[in-house]
Order: structure tokens, then C-alpha cells, then sequence
């Protein structure tokens, strides 16, 4: 007689179920996703510690520059009074250059038009007391007085006429223009 072998298979078929190939899965490649997220977390948690260092550094080196600033403040100060005073200086300039020319145009324009009795020169005007034998002589005066580049209005303040000298005394006020 022969002897059989009896064998017991405890395994299952050769076919496999899906809670088989999820844990094929999961015991190969699942290795492989945890290993690659480990490397990840890893590596952002290595990268915080320089980009801790990375703060650090500006924050000092923020600080350094504020302490620079800090002991500039008062050359910074004095370099803006020195500007601001700078800018009046060149507008007084300005003026200064204008004011003679209009004083001077002023003057030829009364020439054989007008005697000039007093003149007042200030930065926004001109008053002038002056007298005349004529009106015609005084409205060419007071029209050749518009016609100047520096002059904004001509307003005649006062007008007298005094038979007794026949002459006409008169206050007048030019307002000059803004140049600067």
C-alpha cells in the first residue's frame, strides 16, 4: 500500500481579496509615502531653524541701523533748517532783483507825467503819493502802470483837486504780482 501525504493548506486561494491587496499596498509602497513625509517634515523643521537665525540677524541688524539714525538725527535736522533756509534766501533773492526793477519803471513812467511826492516799496505793493497838472497825464500814468509785467492791479486810493495850485493830488496803490 501505498502512503498518501496529507497536507493542510491554510492559506487561501491563489486569488487575492482587497483586504490582502491593502495591506500589499500599505506594507510596500504606505512604507514608502511615510518614509518620504518623515523626509519632508524633517527637512522643514531643519529649514526653521535657519530661517530663526536668518530673524535674528535682521533683527539686529535693524537695530544697528536705528542706533545709525539715531546719532544722525541731528545733522538730518540742521541739514533740513539749512534747506528751508536756503529756499527763503533764493525767494528774498528773487525779489530782491524784482523789486529795484519795478521801482525803477515806476519812476521813468512818472517822468513828465507825474511829481512823485512819497513812494512806499513793500514785498506785495506800491503806494505812491504823488501830484499832477492834468488828468489825461494821470490816466496815461496809471494805464502805462497795468501795462508792467510786474504789476497785478492799480487801485487810485485818493484824488484831490486843489483849484488854488491847479494841481491834482492823488494816492495810489500798485499790487504787485506773486513772481516766487
Amino acid at each position: 500500500m501505498v502512503k498518501k501525504n496529507n497536507s493542510i493548506n491554510l492559506l487561501r486561494g491563489q486569488e487575492k481579496g482587497f483586504l490582502d491587496k491593502f495591506l500589499d499596498w500599505a506594507l510596500s509602497a504606505g512604507r514608502a509615502i511615510l518614509i518620504v513625509t518623515e523626509i519632508i517634515a524633517l527637512s522643514a523643521f531643519l529649514y526653521r531653524f535657519s530661517l530663526d537665525r536668518e530673524l535674528v540677524d535682521l533683527n539686529e541688524k535693524i537695530k544697528n541701523e536705528r542706533r545709525l539714525v539715531e546719532l544722525l538725527r541731528p545733522d538730518e535736522e540742521k541739514f533740513r533748517a539749512l534747506q528751508a533756509r536756503l529756499a527763503l534766501i533764493k525767494n528774498l533773492d528773487a525779489r530782491s532783483e524784482i523789486l529795484p526793477q519795478v521801482f525803477d519803471d515806476v519812476h521813468t513812467l512818472a517822468r513828465d507825467k507825474i511829481t512823485i511826492n512819497s513812494i512806499v516799496v513793500s514785498e506785495e505793493a506800491i503806494k505812491i503819493d504823488a501830484s499832477t497838472k492834468s488828468v489825461r497825464l494821470l490816466s496815461a500814468f496809471l494805464n502805462d502802470l497795468k501795462q508792467n509785467q510786474y504789476v497785478n492791479s492799480v487801485s487810485l486810493d485818493v484824488i484831490e483837486n486843489r483849484t488854488s495850485v491847479a494841481t491834482y493830488y492823488v494816492g495810489i496803490t500798485v499790487t504787485l504780482k506773486q513772481i516766487i
